[in-house]
């Protein structure tokens, strides 16, 4: 398997630099499988392709702003990537930095708190903070950007607006370094078009990380292996996904 039998052009005004308004007003492929024909719909109209009676598994991760501009110790800015879903209970927390910096470096934040860098693998520096998660979440908050793909850099839309529109109406627990952007689409609209059809909803998390920043390599073909992610699925869920699929039930993921 060869990764340039994936190259293709894309036009740059074909690239959409912000979302439909309303969200669930974007385009949605249909494949007609019986026909083997394509054609497009709008996402609002995604109760007509599923079955009635099947049910729907959805991610209830919170995106934190994790993208921050820092400052080195000899006044130069650095932007660094918080990989947020792989933060340990030692305090450590994996970055990406867009300079060159060296292990025992510290990089600090506007209002003088600091991490100190640790370690490196390739791109990817280890990082120590000398305060609580809450706090580092709030520090996110209050100086990160939203971690939007980085084609989108021209977008128009302003920091709260981003804030809000790279976010699913059903964000819940935080730990997301970027958007499952499936899920971005979805509207209380669509919902209840969805539960007319008697089609249920249940939600699980899993915190999106480098895997969606990173490209594919021929490495990545070869070994059918990409960068983990942390998951949870509750008893209940498990259960209710179980008994679901005993009786028949598609589920869609």
């Amino acid at each position: 398997m060869n990764l340039k039998n994936y190259d293709y052009f894309l036009p740059k005004e074909n690239l959409a630099l912000r979302p439909s308004s309303p969200r669930d007003f974007s385009k949605l492929f249909v494949y007609d499988t019986l026909k083997n024909k394509v054609y497009f719909d709008r996402f609002f109209n995604l109760d007509k392709y599923l079955p009635k009676g099947s049910f729907l598994i959805l991610n209830n991760t919170k995106v934190l702003p994790a993208r921050v501009q820092m400052k080195k110790k000899t006044g130069g800015k650095v932007i660094v990537l918080f990989l947020v879903n792989e933060i340990n209970k030692k305090n450590i927390v994996p970055v990406i930095v867009d300079r060159k910096i060296i292990v025992g470096e510290k990089l600090f934040f506007e209002n003088g708190d600091f991490l100190e860098i640790l370690s490196q693998d390739k791109n990817i520096f280890d990082a120590r903070y000398d305060f609580s998660q809450e706090k580092l979440f709030f520090l996110l908050k209050k100086y990160g950007e939203m971690p939007i793909p980085l084609y989108l850099k021209k977008t128009p839309l302003k920091k709260e607006q981003l804030m809000k529109k790279y976010q699913t109406i059903f964000a819940q627990k935080e730990g997301s370094a970027a958007a499952p952007t499936a899920s971005l689409h979805f509207t209380k609209r669509v919902f209840d078009k969805l539960e007319k059809k008697e089609i249920d909803k249940r939600f699980i998390t899993l915190h999106v990380g480098l895997g969606t920043f990173a490209p594919i390599t021929n490495q990545n073909l070869k070994e059918k292996k990409l960068h983990e992610e942390y998951y949870e699925i509750s008893l209940e869920t498990l259960n209710y996904i179980k008994v679901m699929k005993s009786k028949g039930k598609k589920l869609v993921a």
